[in-house]
Parts: C-alpha cells; structure tokens; sequence
C-alpha cells in the first residue's frame, strides 16, 4: 500500500509544480444589487374636484420614492374594489424617485379615492388620493 500512495503523492505535487499562471485576467465577480427598498409613495389626483360633462377621465400620478436596484411590482387600489387584471411592474435603478400613472374614466356622480401599493419586494401604501365627480 505504501508502495502506491508516495508514487501518486509524487505525481500529484509534480503535476502541481508545472502549472503556470493564468495569462488571462482575474473576472470580479459581480455581487447582486440590493433589492429596491420604498420609503415613501405620494399620489395626486389631477383637477380632483371636477364639475362638468360625463364620462369624465381622472388622471392619478404616484411618485415613488426608493434606494437601490431592480424591480418593483405595484397594483393600483380604487375606493369600489376595482382593479387591475396584472400588476404593473418597473425597473428601478440605483435610487430616487420614479413616477406611475392611473387613469380612471367615471360617467356618473361619484365621490372616491384611489392609492398604490408595492407588491414586490415590500408592501408599502400611499396615501388615498381624493377626488369627487359632479356631472352636469
């Protein structure tokens, strides 16, 4: 037995001895971005008291607030329960603010409110935004 074990030692450390340094360079390897972190969504409904011709199209613009990188899903929440049938999702890139928008058409009086709320990574709400339809 010990006859073959200092043979394949001594091969084992001649194979080793004759390796050479590798000409091409070192690759860093990449270490995944943090996962995007919300800190705050602010909704505004534009012309929020409307008096006038129905249908009538309100426009809400959400602006996120976030650090990091990657991707966000959110689904749009509406005062009688409609919603969307997927969940909007946008790539978010290194921080700051990336703004989202709704549009909602309503053809009869109506007073309600719509928000957003992340989805992915973590839930985080807005506020409602408010808004009131009189039709003449």
């Amino acid at each position: 037995m010990k006859k073959i074990i200092i043979p394949l030692i001594a091969a084992s450390l001649a194979a080793m001895a004759s390796l050479k340094a590798s000409p091409y360079p070192k690759q860093a390897i990449s270490q995944p971005s943090p996962a995007p972190v919300v800190s705050k969504i602010v909704i505004v409904a534009d012309n929020a008291a409307f008096t006038g011709k129905c249908p009538h199209k309100f426009k809400f613009t959400a602006t996120i607030y976030y650090t990091g990188s990657g991707k966000l899903e959110y689904k749009w929440l509406r005062s009688d329960g409609g919603h969307q049938l997927h969940n909007p999702t946008i790539q978010l890139n290194g921080g700051g603010k990336e703004t989202v928008t709704y549009e909602w058409t309503i053809g009869k009086n109506f007073q309600g409110w719509v928000s957003l709320e992340t989805v992915t990574p973590t839930p985080v709400k807005s506020n409602n935004a408010n808004f009131q339809l009189t039709c003449n």
